[in-house]
């Protein structure tokens, strides 16, 4: 059996055997979309879905989220790759709508949950700074997360947070 895959917001990294889809056609096979309207896919159609530097161009974040959330199965893999905060490029871009630091996702898990502000959940499986300016500064950022976001990412930027994210749906 085939498993359905989404590189969300492609741009000109086209992956062979994936539903590649961006907000500008780069490409002959690419699906055009916009993060702040509906998805034309299926509901429960992907199996996984990948979005690198794509998310932070959505000027209704938690829309998309529900819409990834929308077309994936249960238990569908979700990663997602944003730049950090801190890194000063992340906001000079005037294409940036959202800000993220380790703990951006953490109230989309089911034990974060506030029901009266999101009715989908994902659980995170992983989170990590996986770039940095300095690469020695790395391991320690990622022991120490709540220490480097709070004093050490203004000194030491970090350029990029990876989520790994698994769809949790009611029954």
């Amino acid at each position: 059996m085939t498993k359905e895959k989404l590189n969300l917001g492609c741009g000109i990294d086209i992956k062979k055997n994936w539903t590649n889809a961006d907000k500008v056609k780069t490409a002959k096979n690419v699906v055009k979309l916009e993060m702040e309207k509906k998805f034309p896919f299926k509901n429960n159609y992907f199996d996984e879905v990948y979005a690198r530097h794509s998310i932070e161009h959505s000027k209704d974040v938690i829309f998309t989220f529900k819409e990834i959330h929308r077309i994936c199965k249960q238990g569908a893999k979700v990663t997602i790759i944003v730049p950090h905060c801190s890194l000063v490029g992340a906001m000079a871009d005037l294409n940036h709508f959202q800000e993220f630091n380790f703990y951006t996702l953490d109230k989309f898990e089911p034990k974060n949950k506030r029901e009266y502000l999101y009715d989908f959940n994902f659980k995170i499986i992983k989170k990590e700074f996986s770039k940095t300016v300095f690469p020695f500064t790395k391991w320690f950022f990622n022991s120490h997360p709540h220490f480097s976001e709070k004093f050490l990412s203004s000194i030491f930027p970090i350029e990029e947070i990876t989520y790994e994210l698994k769809v949790v749906k009611s029954d």
